[in-house]
């Protein structure tokens, strides 16, 4: 009989698991095999101390602490009964094979002291048997939680990347308004300036010739300079409004 697992079935039908997990908890090396070695008083008092330490988020019930105890030391002195009879049989075996009188042994008697001995070798072995499994299983865990983190990451990159892709293309819009605004508005400081540029260029090209035309008098010349200086300035005055604007 497996007495560390018949424990563990019963302690799940009375929905006192939980205990062992706040004790395992507590201390990773601890675990049924060994608690069964407990005593009573002890195991209450360990739940007791538990309760107390303030940073401690567990609420270990009363009545679940003395049904705990009660069920774990039963199925403790349980076990020791029935090692300590099989390894009277053992032992009554190996005697009867190894003596010529085997026929008439009928029952062979152990001191307390080997009995202990035979009790812990039997115990030891369960519980590392215990602990081969839980490595086993933590390296398992440590696997999974390794791909689950990873999955996580992938998750979180995509997630990230999507946001940028959408903020991208919702910047671009914004880059493409801003552009054809402001292209809007250089086109027509261009119109503007080629319009004052040919305007004033006209004047620079007949300004000189002025001097040399016997036609007009000394008078209408000047005339003709005052109103080319009025208009170049005029129109050098209109295209100040632009200097500082940014495209």
């Amino acid at each position: 009989v497996d007495y560390v697992e018949l424990l563990r079935v019963q302690l799940r039908q009375k929905k006192l698991m939980y205990i062992v997990d706040i004790l395992m908890e507590e201390d990773e090396s601890l675990n049924l095999s060994e608690l069964m070695k407990w005593k009573r008083d002890d195991i209450v008092e360990t739940l007791d101390d538990i309760n107390k330490d303030d940073g401690n988020e567990h609420n270990i019930k009363s009545m679940h602490k003395n049904k705990f105890a009660r069920m774990v030391v039963e199925m403790g002195a349980k076990q020791r009964e029935c090692a300590a009879k099989r390894a009277q049989q053992q032992l009554a075996a190996a005697a009867a094979s190894a003596s010529p009188s085997a026929s008439k042994v009928k029952l062979l008697i152990i001191g307390k002291e080997e009995e202990e001995a035979i009790e812990a070798i039997q115990s030891g072995k369960q519980a590392m048997d215990e602990h081969v499994a839980r490595t086993k299983h933590l390296f398992s865990a440590l696997d999974e939680n390794a791909k689950a983190a990873k999955q996580n990451l992938q998750n979180v990159c995509h997630e990230l990347k999507a946001m940028i892709d959408a903020k991208h293309e919702e910047v671009s819009k914004q880059i493409d308004m801003y552009h054809r605004y402001h292209l809007n508005l250089l086109k027509q400081r261009d119109a503007a300036t080629q319009q004052s540029a040919k305007l004033v260029t006209k004047f620079f090209s007949d300004y000189e010739s002025w001097f040399g035309d016997d036609k007009l008098t000394k008078s209408e010349r000047k005339d003709n300079l005052v109103s080319a200086k009025d208009s170049i300035q005029a129109e050098v005055e209109k295209m100040k409004k632009y200097k500082d604007i940014k495209y």
